[in-house]
């Protein structure tokens, strides 16, 4: 290959490097809001062991990408994370209780880190072809790959148990919602009966008022 060529492959390999490095970046800082929301002890912990590897993942990085005449970014990219529609999230930020909230994150868990093991494998095999200084890159990249699908493998086996913790609390939350929509109508029921016997109340003070007046005038006369 000529020199230019090599040079536009490194540029575009550097390029590469540091979009998985922006991802790692933005991981870095979920994973800091994810702890702090973490209910479940063996949840918060995992987290925090993965952020310490995340923190290594951006050292190798940054290493690779120095080594190979590039500049590490401080940037961060947006990660795979759903958007639902308005109404929708309108409705589960209305409706969803702290429980689903923590299963619906750990669900978005699971969909960045299969995301951060695709850019890797991505990376990985572009080294292999275009072999040479690139070949070096594979371990570290390997690595960061393992790590993340290892993560992935986490959350995917702990899933339903930490579904069996939250969905007790779950189902009370619900049953507190149904009681208080209950008490809602029933409240709204009496107030309406009120509304009724007091208008009932006052025709019929009203008739007497009327049989009284009468039996006066017919007393007087």
């Amino acid at each position: 290959m000529s020199l230019s060529t090599l040079d536009l492959m490194n540029q575009k390999f550097i390029l590469q490097l540091n979009a998985a490095l922006a991802m790692e970046n933005a991981g870095v800082e979920r994973l800091q809001t994810r702890i702090t929301e973490a209910n479940l002890p063996d949840a918060k912990q995992q987290l925090e062991y993965h952020l310490q590897e995340s923190l290594e993942h951006q050292k190798r990085l940054e290493q690779l990408i120095s080594s190979i005449g590039g500049q590490p970014t401080q940037e961060k990219l947006g990660l795979p994370l759903p958007s639902y529609p308005p109404t929708m999230k309108e409705m589960m930020d209305k409706t969803m209780t702290k429980q689903e909230y923590e299963l619906k994150r750990t669900e978005e868990d699971m969909i960045v880190e299969n995301a951060e093991v695709c850019v890797y494998l991505n990376l990985i095999q572009q080294c292999q072809m275009a072999g040479g200084k690139y070949l070096d890159a594979i371990s570290p990249l390997s690595k960061n790959m393992n790590e993340e699908q290892e993560q992935a493998d986490w959350i995917k086996t702990q899933s339903p148990g930490m579904l069996a913790k939250l969905w007790p609390k779950i189902l009370i939350a619900m049953t507190g919602e149904v009681i208080q929509e209950t008490a809602s109508e029933v409240r709204s029921k009496i107030t309406e009966g009120a509304k009724d016997i007091g208008s009932n109340i006052t025709e019929g003070a009203k008739d007497l008022a009327k049989t009284i007046d009468k039996g006066i005038q017919d007393v007087a006369k």
